[in-house]
């Protein structure tokens, strides 16, 4: 099986919930050789986490794996939109 070699991290603002999961994401990541690519919307929840900042389009291009953290919440309106 290959691995995903560049993997690109958003989530929804504003919740520290989030913040931590991205930190912890985008560390684990990281940690095993994977390029990090966050949302550049993030940019001033994680300012000192040292990955690289690219716009959603950017990886859509560049990432062969986008990651998109969210709470249950969002996830169950989602859910709903799909069934």
């Amino acid at each position: 099986m290959e691995h995903f070699k560049t993997v690109g991290v958003t989530g929804r603002q504003g919740r520290a919930q989030v913040v931590d999961t991205l930190a912890h994401l985008a560390t684990f990541l990281q940690q095993r050789g994977v390029t990090v690519l966050l949302d550049e919307q993030l940019d001033n929840l994680l300012p000192r986490y040292p990955f690289a900042r690219v716009s959603l389009e950017q990886m859509g291009h560049q990432c062969d794996l986008l990651i998109v953290v969210i709470g249950v919440r969002r996830l169950n309106i989602c859910r709903q939109g799909v069934v």
